[in-house]
């Protein structure tokens, strides 16, 4: 805080303000809020764009999911989008994979997506965008499976949200069965019916669980992994 010196004035001239304080008048510049305000703004924008996404994923990958509504969940898919936006990751023109933060995330809390059969899955896509899923060879047997079961469900879903308009949304889903038994199960290209879009993020999300006889899932067991195999702008 400067002192007026044979002056006794107030208001403001150009970058500099006069004003009295405490019976004595006095000079200051102008703080550099309007630079401030333009990043808070910036990173407002980002993050009420990734909490909308964030909304908008989740809603489309509730089916493997073993709390949708999980509010750990929902605040580290949050701010993985808010990364990706904040360094501008979608700024390419060109398609890309493997997008940052989103891809090998996991979807559940007490597993790493690593670990599992879902961390082995990748996806490859075609120049006109059209998507295969590959199975390498694996033992299920060493899948965490419990012999109370004898079939292991993996449930695949393809979900893309437009970045522009919030109603493009798209879904596909999938599932394969694998038999428990301490035998290797040959790898396997799945061709997804699913293509990405321009201007489109698309995630492909897996999740594991159990299957009976008749192949078909066992809700009550619950999902036992669950994590983004791939995430792909175009």
């Amino acid at each position: 805080m400067a002192k007026q010196q044979d002056t006794a004035i107030t208001g403001t001239v150009g970058d500099i303000i006069f004003y009295k304080w405490k019976d004595k008048f006095c000079i200051r510049s102008k703080g550099r809020t309007g630079t401030q305000a333009a990043i808070a703004v910036e990173n407002g924008g980002h993050f009420g764009k990734a909490s909308g996404l964030s909304a908008r994923f989740r809603k489309m990958l509730a089916p493997i999911l073993n709390e949708p509504k999980n509010r750990k969940l929902m605040y580290r898919l949050n701010n993985a989008l808010y990364a990706m936006l904040r360094e501008n990751n979608l700024s390419t023109v060109s398609p890309a994979s493997g997008m940052p933060h989103l891809k090998g995330m996991n979807l559940f809390d007490q597993d790493d997506i690593k670990f599992n059969l879902i961390g082995y899955l990748a996806v490859e896509r075609t120049p006109d965008g059209i998507l295969t899923l590959k199975v390498p060879p694996c033992n299920p047997a060493y899948m965490s499976m419990s012999d109370k079961y004898p079939f292991l469900h993996v449930q695949l879903m393809v979900v893309a949200c437009d970045m522009h308009d919030p109603k493009l949304n798209r879904q596909y889903e999938y599932s394969f069965e694998l038999p428990y038994t301490d035998t290797l199960f040959p790898a396997r290209d799945i061709e997804l019916p699913f293509h990405c879009e321009p201007g489109q993020l698309t995630l492909v999300a897996a999740s594991m669980g159990y299957a009976d006889m008749n192949r078909q899932r066992i809700p009550e067991a619950g999902w036992r992994f669950a994590g983004i195999i791939d995430a792909l702008w175009n």
